[in-house]
């Protein structure tokens, strides 16, 4: 018997099945999908059982060395996903298993599989349908139905950003875990993190039996993980609800994935191949045929790529009865009038209009200030020149407690700095959370003020008036909303040399923005910044809809993705020029650089193609990866098809 291996060499010329011998002790262990251990160079490494066979074109092969685990951790559908990915990415099949697969425990194996796997019948199809979040949007019950019915419908779901029913997605997945579940399919949810996986669970006790709920993210530990995984696999868990490693989870009658943000950074891996969570989603909805919903309150620019080109439905409120549940939205000082009566409101980091709104909604709950960066204050320009406050030794300053600034990379003090032009004073052009506590502390001397960040971070409030700083993504949640919210330095935001700035911007404003009172209800946002910026007003108008198609179309002329497919190229010069002249060779890769990088010895390339040559890209990528590979060139390269940032 011979067993074909993919071995976890970490060579990309080496990324293909090895033939082993299987000794006739292994021979009822060995199958497609297991854990073995081979011996290759002089050493035993760590593969993945591809296929097995009777003979082989080889002569004098080596003996498999050891079967680690039978279970099966890559059946064969997830063995044509992982290869769909690797090649989509330019990466090898054991980079995508480490992603895609949780470290053994064996004591988790013996737990999860030891026993009598219990027999749980999914949701009868006989259940009446019952009410939905979904329900209040048009097509949003046809979207159910057609689950309920074994179809499996593609679309994307752009919620009212209000506390309300509308607003409540976590609900309307739980609703169509349901619907999937009754028609004997299964279901897999993805969300950015830990606190959304809790909202979920919550959600799903409601609708669906918890004996076939299991979670799968980092944040169980190795063991609860590899638990979950195999709970899966064996059929024992009917609804997995996990982070963006638990979209290669394999599970049989797979009907819906359902994918909360998935613009969200939480979701970008963060290691090679680099694979795009949407992506990874679009392949596995075409080879296993299942449904799929992308649901935000805000939309990115290519998921309307997708529904431009029809691969998608979409699913929206009207504008109007969108702009009924959600908070009254304004910018601060916005009129002349209101500039008149408060002259320093277009630079003032925080003017009257922000803290008359602050004092009046304290008399009616909590108010929500929601602050860019976590920490005190960095970014300091001298007062005079307005140039960059620089150290000696060329870092930036940095205030890590309320006090004197200091190098960020000697620790100096600033207390004896001078610019270049004299000056002697300093101004912060960024300020963050905790200071921003300290200044509301001393201006609402009778209000608790609370901070939730990264450093530490309040899941949940009550009703009671206080006043609460928060940076994105980490804003306490409060029954029936917030009576206001505060979103300070939109130009900051705004200014991040990066294409997907406004694109961010207006999904962290807009989930801001649902955790407030709708305006019926007194509820009001305060945005400080340039009212007559497109993104703000895009956000003011509730159209993150309109917004993504200007993006999108703004893009196109420019020859960014999604209208193109990008790869970049860093390292030393001598091998980014060869990658250059291979590129060139081909004629339709268009090449940007080398450039050299700031700070450091290494140059940047990027290439190019229009989107339709993407796939010939990832090939060309994978064809000089392994003539690097082969030629055994020296010279540091690394590589990312897609980056994720594409700033100056």
């Amino acid at each position: 018997m011979i067993a074909q291996v993919y071995v976890d060499t970490g060579v990309p010329h080496l990324d293909r099945p090895f033939d082993y011998a299987v000794d006739e002790s292994m021979v009822g262990k060995v199958q497609p999908g297991i854990r073995v251990r081979v011996p290759f160079a002089h050493r035993v490494l760590p593969g993945i059982v591809v296929s097995v066979s009777q003979e082989s074109d080889q002569a004098n092969l080596l003996d498999l060395d050891k079967v680690v685990s039978e279970v099966v951790v890559v059946p064969p559908p997830s063995m044509t996903l992982l290869r769909a990915v690797a090649d989509h990415c330019a990466g090898g099949f054991m980079d995508m298993v480490r992603l895609a697969v949780p470290p053994r425990v064996a004591k988790a194996e013996k737990a999860t599989l030891g026993g009598v796997k219990p027999v749980v019948s999914l949701a009868g199809s006989d259940e009446p349908m019952r009410a939905s979040p979904l329900d209040s949007y048009p097509l949003g019950q046809g979207f159910r139905s057609a689950l309920r019915e074994g179809k499996n419908p593609r679309t994307t779901w752009t919620l009212a950003p209000t506390p309300r029913d509308e607003g409540n997605w976590a609900q309307g997945f739980a609703s169509l875990a349901h619907d999937t579940l009754a028609s004997g399919r299964r279901v897999l949810i993805i969300v950015p993190d830990a606190q959304d996986c809790s909202q979920v669970l919550d959600a799903l006790s409601k609708w669906v039996d918890k004996a076939v709920v299991s979670t799968l993210s980092h944040a169980q530990g190795a063991q609860g993980r590899y638990s979950s995984f195999l709970r899966a696999i064996s059929g024992q868990a009917q609804v997995i609800v996990g982070t963006r490693a638990a979209v290669y989870t394999p599970m049989e009658d797979l009907g819906l994935i359902a994918v909360w943000e998935e613009s969200d950074s939480s979701l970008v891996e963060k290691h090679f191949p680099y694979p795009s969570l949407r992506d990874v989603v679009a392949l596995r909805v075409a080879q296993e045929s299942c449904g799929v919903v992308f649901a935000s309150y805000s939309r990115s620019v290519e998921i309307q790529g997708w529904v431009e080109k029809g691969w998608l439905n979409q699913i929206q409120l009207p504008p109007r009865q969108s702009k009924f549940l959600t908070a009254q939205i304004r910018v601060a000082s916005s009129d002349d009038r209101a500039l008149d009566r408060d002259a320093a409101a277009k630079t003032a980091r925080l003017p009257q209009d922000a803290f008359t709104l602050i004092r009046k909604s304290l008399t009616l709950g909590p108010v929500l200030v929601c602050v860019p960066w976590v920490g005190n204050r960095r970014n300091f320009l001298c007062s005079l020149c307005r140039g960059p406050m620089r150290c000696a030794c060329g870092g930036g300053f940095e205030e890590p407690t309320s006090g004197v600034p200091r190098c960020q990379v000697c620790a100096t003090s600033a207390d004896r700095w001078e610019c270049s032009c004299g000056g002697k004073k300093w101004r912060a052009i960024t300020i963050g959370s905790a200071r921003t506590a300290e200044e509301l502390a001393t201006s609402f001397r009778q209000v608790e003020v609370l901070r939730s960040d990264s450093t530490h971070r309040i899941e949940t409030l009550g009703r009671e008036p206080r006043i609460v700083i928060a940076t994105p993504g980490c804003e306490p949640t409060v029954d029936q909303g917030y009576a206001a919210a505060v979103l300070m330095d939109a130009s900051g935001i705004l200014s991040r040399p990066d294409i997907r700035a406004g694109e961010e911007a207006v999904r962290s404003w807009l989930r801001t923005i649902s955790l407030v009172k709708p305006g019926q209800d007194s509820g009001s946002v305060l945005i400080i910044g340039p009212n007559e910026d497109r993104t703000i007003q895009s956000v003011v108008r509730l159209d993150p809809v309109g917004f993504a198609q200007r993006e999108l179309g703004d893009r196109r002329v420019a020859g960014f993705p999604p209208a193109t497919r990008m790869a970049t190229f860093l390292g030393d010069q001598e091998v980014v020029e060869w990658v250059a002249s291979q590129l060139g060779e081909t004629g339709f890769v268009e090449s940007i650089g080398p450039v050299g990088e700031i700070d450091s010895q290494d140059v940047r390339l990027i290439a190019r193609v229009p989107a339709d040559r993407g796939e010939d890209l990832a090939y060309l990528v994978t064809s000089i990866s392994l003539a690097k590979s082969t030629k055994r060139k020296k010279s540091r390269l690394t590589w990312r098809l897609d980056p994720t940032w594409l700033g100056g």
